[in-house]
């Protein structure tokens, strides 16, 4: 699949249904699988990394340096793509990619060598902080201060953060559309990445689930079928589908945020630092289920294309894990479900790809966005009644997670660790 027509515009797209990936760019060293993320889980993670793990040791510089990370990486691959050497043709691709992805507008046309100022629009964590959070004390845009100095090194060919970054307006603090970052030669104040490449699929085809009369084929067809990609002119470079905000990131950019707060807790910490770390990224999960999932469960969308298959309360179960297959996070089946317990599956889950290929084989199981999503999943089906769509407010949030028998989730295995498959076992607590 590729979206668009004219060079500037052309994103290469492959969309990989049997190994649940969705990658951008054809150069093996260069390219990346990109997944689908909504707003809320894109602005609970960020908040949670900057400023609760923020609390015990800078972790801003982190944020900043992974998104320098990806942008370079990718944006050059694709420039070489598409056969673009003059620097006006590659600020406009990167503006334009950049709005592909689902992150808002931004304007790189004073953009030099030497940094200057780049003035944006609609922004994707501004709208999705303010929609969750509402204002915000200080500029909340992180990810887009190390794009753009990761943007500037593929579009002049520069050295990794010859550009600093930092935002000087912010929507999310004034409540107006624009923001301002501005770009100095000051030399970077983040960390240098540089892991390029996809990073190779684990391996292991996902068992089949458990019987349902959900019809994969046809919610696949469907969900791929919608406007899943911004436009800057279209949407102001915003996707709007299943009643929330969605983006497309490289997922080894959620594995860089998240794996490097963790390492370094436990390197000023030791293990308090896992301890401390590890359930602050299960709970960006676990939010992210009760809002994205819980929106499209709400969603015309939902209401259209799947809930007519739902026949069972488990059909519920098994139309969303329909949709996750959409989303380019892992191939993933329910083996058991039940009221009370379930089992789900993932064979390549992102997290197990990613740590793999940033780092290695791990000592612990990474795999935080699952633990927190398959608990949210049996917590809204099974004690929320969400099969009658009630309003995702805060107090209905803290009901549920305060229940005596919320549910709780273990990993049996992980992929990361040598496994052939990453298993979550999902129970009622007593």
């Amino acid at each position: 699949m590729v979206i668009h027509s004219d060079k500037l515009n052309t994103i290469p797209l492959q969309v990989n249904a049997e190994l649940g990936r969705m990658v951008v760019g054809s150069d093996a060293a260069t390219q990346k699988a990109h997944i689908l993320h909504c707003n809320y889980y894109n602005t609970y993670l960020q908040r949670t990394i900057w400023q609760d793990a923020g609390k015990f040791f800078d972790t801003a510089p982190i944020l900043v340096g992974a998104a320098a990370e990806q942008a370079r990486v990718q944006l050059s691959g694709l420039f070489a793509d598409q056969g673009l050497k003059e620097v006006e043709r590659r600020k406009v691709f990167a503006s334009n990619f950049y709005s592909w992805q689902g992150f808002g507008t931004i304007d790189l046309t004073n953009l030099g060598p030497q940094g200057r100022t780049v003035p944006t629009a609609k922004q994707h964590y501004v709208e999705g902080w303010k929609t969750q959070f509402g204002l915000a004390k200080s500029p909340v845009g992180l990810m887009t201060q190390g794009w753009l100095s990761g943007a500037a090194d593929a579009i002049f060919d520069l050295d990794p953060g010859t550009l600093k970054p930092c935002q000087t307006e912010c929507g999310a603090v004034t409540g107006a559309d624009k923001s301002v970052f501005v770009l100095s030669t000051e030399g970077p104040d983040f960390p240098i990445y540089n892991t390029g490449g996809i990073g190779t699929t684990l391996g292991g085809s996902a068992p089949a689930s458990i019987g349902h009369n959900i019809d994969n084929a046809a919610v696949a067809q469907a969900v791929l079928g919608l406007p899943l990609f911004g436009d800057a002119i279209k949407t102001n470079g915003l996707v709007e589908s299943f009643g929330v905000l969605i983006s497309w990131h490289p997922h080894q950019y959620y594995d860089r945020i998240s794996f490097e707060t963790v390492h370094k807790a436990v390197e000023l910490y030791g293990d308090e630092g896992r301890i401390l770390t590890e359930p602050l990224l299960e709970e960006a999960g676990h939010r992210c289920a009760f809002r994205t999932f819980g929106g499209i469960w709400r969603s015309q969308e939902w209401a259209a294309v799947v809930e007519p298959m739902c026949k069972t309360q488990e059909d519920w179960v098994h139309g969303m894990l329909a949709i996750i297959n959409c989303a380019g996070w892992g191939k993933v089946s329910c083996t058991k479900l039940t009221p009370d317990e379930a089992e789900f599956v993932v064979v390549d889950d992102y997290e197990s790809v990613g740590y793999t290929h940033l780092y290695g084989k791990p000592d612990f199981a990474p795999t935080y966005l699952f633990k927190g999503g398959f608990r949210g999943i049996m917590n809204l089906i099974y004690n929320g009644g969400m099969m009658q769509k009630p309003a995702l407010s805060e107090d209905f949030y803290n009901a549920l997670i305060t229940r005596h028998d919320a549910f709780e989730v273990e990993v049996v295995e992980c992929q990361a660790q040598g496994a052939a498959q990453s298993t979550f076992r999902v129970v009622r607590k007593g």
